[in-house]
């Protein structure tokens, strides 16, 4: 009897010995596993076995931090493109962007130009127009003075709103370099999968796996 105790005593204290410093023992149903002092308990084939959580009933798997090293900055992302739009864009190498921002920039700025030259017309011709000046002729004999106020009008509204969409379209270069620096962190591919099944746990409960 004490030669049985010493024995079982002996497996205890090596089993101990064996034991991860989280409280974790191997899970495996089969052959007994080969212990490794660099890979731990394995299989035959040198395969290595999921440890469990003697605390936690459910599987865990611990995944390797990415390197955030690799990814653009984005504070310095939106600096860039305030300095020169599209500047952003070509630090987070989405060089396919610079084009649509220019065009965008560029046809708002002819509108800018168009409206501004017939406002200007149209309000040199309302001067004239009015300057009880026989000398200072318009260049819209035909348009009467009402006429006159409503196109100078229409015009100046219309290159105001221009200029205010083209704010808005410069902001807006600005806050996609930042918004795209983050997300170069995110892993946005197909692998995400929810897999119903029943988890390698010694309480033998039913577990979720969702795999990113």
């Amino acid at each position: 009897m004490p030669g049985k105790f010493l024995i079982t005593f002996f497996f205890l204290l090596l089993s101990y010995t064996f034991l991860p410093a989280n409280g974790s023992l191997p899970l495996y149903f089969g052959k007994p596993p080969v212990y490794n002092f660099t890979k731990g308990f394995v299989l035959e084939k040198g395969i290595a076995l999921t440890r469990l959580s003697c605390n936690d009933s459910t599987k865990k798997e611990v995944k390797s931090v990415p390197d955030t090293s690799i990814y653009p900055d984005p504070k310095k992302a939106w600096k860039r493109s305030l300095m020169l739009p599209g500047l952003g864009q070509a630090y987070n190498k989405k060089y396919w962007k610079i084009p649509i921002i220019y065009a965008g920039l560029t046809g708002l700025g002819y509108l800018i130009w168009f409206n501004d030259k017939n406002y200007k017309t149209y309000r040199k011709a309302l001067i004239h127009r009015t300057d009880d000046n026989d000398q200072t002729i318009d260049d819209f004999p035909a348009s009467s003075i009402d006429n006159l106020k409503s196109q100078r009008d229409y015009y100046k509204r219309n290159r105001d709103l221009a200029i205010i969409v083209t704010g808005v379209w410069y902001g807006l270069n600005i806050l996609d370099a930042y918004v795209d620096a983050h997300m170069k962190g995110f892993n946005v591919s197909d692998d995400l999968t929810i897999k119903p099944g029943t988890g390698n746990s010694l309480s033998g409960l039913v577990s979720l796996k969702v795999t990113f």
